[in-house]
């Protein structure tokens, strides 16, 4: 019993340590790839990192909407939210506090709070999601892609080198 727990939490440092270092090449890699298309790195985090790290998310929550067990899909996909929002940020703010930019303040986060009542409002509604309500969570993303496309556009100029971070 004791060597299969010590063999269980080797692997577990094991991939601990893989993930803080591919984690740190992962958001360097990012903060180039800002650098390079000149866009910033706010829409890089919400773009390029937010749909890599939100890959394991949708497999997890498919497969268990495919096995049955829908509780576990919505409860992976709102734990994601609380967990992103609170444990995250938290743990950054108390390792480096976060600037956060009046931009950033203005759109993103009013946009973060729509999508969460949103989501919300669709499930308390009939207590489950269906074609319809993927339907407006698709569509609300797909406007939020749009809006920042648009503010990239715009702002174009305001984006060189020394402005991306």
């Amino acid at each position: 019993m004791y060597s299969e727990f010590f063999y269980h939490l080797l692997w577990f440092f094991i991939g601990l340590i893989l993930i803080v270092y591919a984690g740190e090449g992962f958001v360097r890699a990012s903060v180039n790839i800002a650098n390079i298309f000149k866009v910033p790195a706010l829409y890089i985090g919400t773009f390029l990192i937010g749909f890599s790290t939100s890959v394991p998310e949708i497999l997890v929550t498919f497969l268990a909407s495919q096995s049955g067990s829908v509780d576990l899909a919505i409860g992976n996909v709102l734990g994601s939210y609380i967990c992103n929002i609170g444990f995250v940020i938290g743990i950054s703010a108390l390792v480096k506090p976060l600037q956060i930019s009046r931009e950033t303040l203005e759109h993103s986060i009013p946009l973060l709070a729509i999508s969460i009542i949103t989501t919300a409002l669709l499930l308390m509604i009939d207590s489950k999601f269906n074609y319809l309500d993927g339907i407006i969570l698709l569509v609300l993303f797909v406007g939020y892609l749009i809006l920042c496309y648009l503010h990239i556009k715009k702002n174009k100029k305001r984006f060189t080198r020394d402005d991306v971070k």
